[in-house]
């Protein structure tokens, strides 16, 4: 699945992959003044988020034979955006990593 979100005031919300391969792209959301929360639920399953440059990831997971692998070239501005990410992941991959929004102009 390429899921792209275009959400105005995007507070989060919830991922389930069972033996999937899903792409959620976040460039182009409004994030809540609050951040962005994503609850997980993934088994066998790879999830590759991807976020405006700049955003910060903060991760509670249960990794149970999974991983998480933040690739975001984060600034120490305490006022960044602050992508929350919770949940179980068990014998998957996530990867965050962030991308100018020129991108989502060009294709």
């Amino acid at each position: 699945f390429d899921l792209v979100s275009r959400a105005e005031t995007f507070y989060g919300g919830k991922i389930l992959g069972m033996f999937a391969g899903v792409s959620l792209d976040m460039r182009t959301v409004q994030p809540a003044p609050t951040g962005v929360h994503l609850d997980l639920t993934l088994v066998c399953s790879g999830l590759r988020i991807v976020v405006p440059e700049g955003w910060r990831v903060r991760s509670s997971s249960n990794l149970v034979m999974g991983g998480l692998s933040d690739m975001t070239q984060t600034t120490a501005d305490p006022d960044a955006t602050t992508l929350s990410i919770s949940g179980t992941v068990l014998m998957s991959g996530v990867q965050v990593v962030s991308k100018p929004m020129i991108e989502v102009v060009q294709g």
